[in-house]
């Protein structure tokens, strides 16, 4: 911080000593020598303001019983004299209000200059009112300092301004850039993840969340089970329909049973006709009644195809995640429930065994 400013000591201006110095040459002139000699000052000397004001006052104190033509030009030095040093009051108070408005205005150096040009404009009207010469004041030059300085940062700030503005505008581009590119990040990704047939998740995606699933279930104690369902007689489909036919029931299939699931349930074609449900949250016994609802919406209605409507049926087994148990161990217990199923007739739904 800069130590607080405070107002000079403030003398008679030396722009005024010229306009002194001829009024008391003026005194002397008219003065007889009786009158002159007595005074202490030679006239050489009034080269400063002090000097001229001693000057001034021995004069006034000599001319206390001059001849009225006398009194009156003292009268008139009187009055300039109160003038001129009315007039350095009134500069020093000036200033110093402007060092405080300046300390009120922090960074404003506009307002500052404004209020020195104030203080000077002001000076200049009271000496050309008592006819003094104001000239050429140290002030002026740093008022406009002053002001060509603030003008010169107010074309700072607009242009940094601009340079701010630019570079924010080169910012929203780059963040729309980057929002494409993870846009597209994540569209590649999701293909990867995805099965490009039913649009469900693919068995790797599917082992990633089976083993987090698993994982948050040991962790918090909840129940995690798991559908493993395939559509039954497949093969007779595709050989008797063709491809085509057999993809479109996958197509179907997978999208009737996304849509009984909950957004927490996780559906993945695990390999060929086979898919798998993940259900957090869910005990067995949950897990049994979505199986069943599996079962009859993938029955009813026939799925239909461009010159027929398919009857089919699925088969599924179900199990619950054991206490310690591995994710693979619940897969493989599940996917022999399945086999059961098929083995004991299809169109049904199974429990695998408990560990």
């Amino acid at each position: 911080m800069h130590p607080p400013l405070s107002p000079p000591a403030w003398s008679l201006p030396e722009d005024a000593v010229p306009f002194v110095r001829e009024l008391v040459l003026e005194v002397c002139r008219r003065l007889p020598d009786a009158w002159f000699s007595p005074l202490d000052f030679e006239v050489s000397e009034l080269h400063d303001a002090s000097a001229c004001l001693g000057a001034c006052r021995a004069l006034l104190v000599r001319l206390d019983d001059a001849p009225d033509a006398i009194g009156r030009t003292v009268g008139a030095v009187d009055d300039a004299l109160v003038a001129l040093l009315g007039i350095s009051r009134e500069i020093d108070a000036g200033l110093h209000r402007a060092v405080l408005q300046a300390r009120a205005w922090v960074g404003d150096e506009l307002a500052f200059s404004q209020a020195l040009q104030e203080v000077l404009e002001h000076w200049r009207r009271s000496a050309a009112g008592t006819g003094a010469e104001a000239g050429s004041d140290p002030l002026d030059a740093i008022a406009r300092q002053l002001h060509a300085k603030a003008q010169r940062d107010q074309a700072e700030a607009l242009s940094l301004s601009r340079e701010f503005d630019r570079v924010q505008e080169r910012v929203h581009g780059l963040r729309d850039r980057v929002g494409a590119v993870e846009a597209q990040t994540r569209r590649l990704l999701d293909r990867t993840l995805r099965d490009p047939l039913t649009g469900v998740w693919n068995r790797r995606a599917w082992e990633a969340r089976n083993a987090e699933e698993a994982s948050r279930a040991h962790r918090y104690g909840t129940p995690l089970s798991l559908v493993v369902w395939d559509v039954d007689h497949l093969k007779v489909i595709n050989e008797a329909h063709g491809h085509p036919a057999g993809d479109a029931v996958l197509r179907e299939l997978a999208r009737r049973v996304r849509a009984l699931l909950r957004g927490s349930d996780y559906l993945a074609r695990h390999q060929g006709e086979e898919f798998t449900v993940l259900l957090p949250n869910t005990p067995l016994e949950g897990a049994e009644r979505v199986a069943s609802k599996i079962r009859i919406a993938a029955e009813e209605p026939p799925i239909p195809l461009p010159h027929l409507e398919l009857q089919v049926t699925v088969s599924a087994g179900v199990a619950e995640l054991a206490a310690g148990e591995a994710p693979s161990s619940l897969l493989s217990r599940a996917t022999g429930a399945l086999v059961r199923a098929k083995v004991e007739g299809r169109k049904r739904v199974v429990e695998a065994d408990r560990t």
